[in-house]
C-alpha cells in the first residue's frame, strides 16, 4: 500500500508540474477554446469575415486566427507577461486606437468584454487555471484507477 501511495504522489506531482511547465507555452486546449471563442463572438457561420479575420484573405481563417492567439501569446511573453492576456491579444485582434473610423473604435470595444463574457472567465489566466485544473485532476484519476490493478 505504500508503495501505490508513492507512486500517485509522484504522478499527481508530475501532473502538476507538466501543467505549470504549459505556462511557457498556451496548452492546445486553452488555445482552441480561445480560437472557438472569438469564431462566435465574430458572428459564427453568419459572419462576412469568419472569426474576425479582415488583414489577409485566406481559405483556413481558423488557421489564421489560432495562429495570432498563440503567436500573440508569446510576444506577451516576451514582453514580459505585463497585464491579462487578453487585453494584449485585443490590442492586436481587435483595436480600438489608431487609424480606425469612429464607428469601428465604438464595435471593437466590445470584442473584450465580449470574449471574456463567453469564456466565462475575467482573465487568460483564470481559463488557463480551469483547464489545466480540469485535465490534473482528469489526470490523477485515470493514474489512480492504473495504480489499484497493479
Amino acid at each position: 500500500m505504500k508503495i501505490k501511495t508513492i507512486i500517485l504522489s509522484l504522478c499527481v506531482c508530475a501532473c502538476n508540474v507538466y501543467g505549470a511547465a504549459q505556462l511557457k507555452a498556451m496548452p492546445e486546449e486553452v488555445a482552441n477554446k480561445i480560437v472557438d471563442t472569438i469564431y462566435k463572438i465574430e458572428g459564427g457561420s453568419k459572419a462576412m469575415y469568419p472569426y474576425g479575420i479582415v488583414s489577409v484573405k485566406t481559405s483556413d481563417p481558423r488557421r489564421v486566427c489560432r495562429n495570432t492567439v498563440i503567436n500573440n501569446y508569446g510576444r506577451w511573453q516576451k514582453a514580459g507577461s505585463k497585464g491579462d492576456y487578453f487585453v494584449f491579444l485585443s490590442e492586436i485582434y481587435c483595436p480600438t486606437k489608431g487609424k480606425l473610423s469612429a464607428a469601428e473604435s465604438k464595435l471593437n470595444k466590445n470584442w473584450l468584454p465580449n470574449l471574456k463574457k463567453s469564456l466565462g472567465v475575467t482573465t487568460y489566466q483564470e481559463l488557463h487555471n480551469k483547464m489545466m485544473t480540469k485535465n490534473v485532476i482528469g489526470n490523477s484519476k485515470k493514474i489512480t484507477s492504473f495504480i489499484t490493478t497493479i
